[in-house]
């Protein structure tokens, strides 16, 4: 781990930059945090509707990662119900 030859791949969720920030120093060096849809109403299906785990806050988690330096993963879920092709393209 120390000499570069195995990286530390995080996913804990959503956290504050500071928490981003200690994980990257201590040795972590990716992070995935799924979006699983770009549709906003779905989204919010398929996730608790309170503040920490909203939308917005989701791409301010992706943010704060690339701001620390993580190299980030994310994705999306193909075949949720309700989901359009247009839904797939954006």
């Amino acid at each position: 781990i120390g000499d570069g030859s195995l990286g530390i791949t995080m996913c804990v969720g959503e956290q504050s930059e500071e928490a981003y920030r200690r994980m990257r120093e201590a040795g972590a060096i990716r992070y995935l945090l799924r979006i699983e849809t770009t549709n906003t109403d779905l989204y919010h299906k398929i996730h608790p509707r309170d503040e920490l785990h909203s939308f917005e806050t989701r791409v301010e988690c992706l943010r704060r990662l690339r701001r620390v330096g993580f190299q980030v993963g994310t994705g999306v879920m193909i075949g949720l119900p309700g989901q359009t092709e247009d839904d797939l393209v954006n």
